[in-house]
């Protein structure tokens, strides 16, 4: 996710959107999938989210919420789950 597609759509940045607004549910949302999707086809270590809009207070607590809550439905592979939640923790 980009700050400027996040002020862009939301008329603000993410940090300063109430905490409780649906962007910030929204963006989290995205980037467990993605570190599900980088964990399922990758042997990866580790994961290093970084930029602006992760200085977002709470934003890793959210992704890590996320990808540890990520339905069956949702999941590249049943496998990855476990591995992405031991190194976001």
């Amino acid at each position: 996710m980009r700050g400027p597609a996040i002020l862009e759509r939301w008329g603000s940045t993410l940090s300063d959107l109430p905490a409780n607004h649906e962007a910030r549910d929204l963006v989290a949302g995205y980037l467990a999938q993605m570190c599900h999707s980088i964990s399922a086809s990758m042997a990866t270590e580790i994961i290093v989210l970084g930029g602006g809009v992760m200085k977002t207070p709470g934003l890793l607590e959210k992704v890590v919420d996320r990808a540890q809550n990520i339905s069956p439905a949702e999941r590249t592979t049943k496998s990855c789950l476990p591995r992405l939640e031991a190194r976001l923790a």
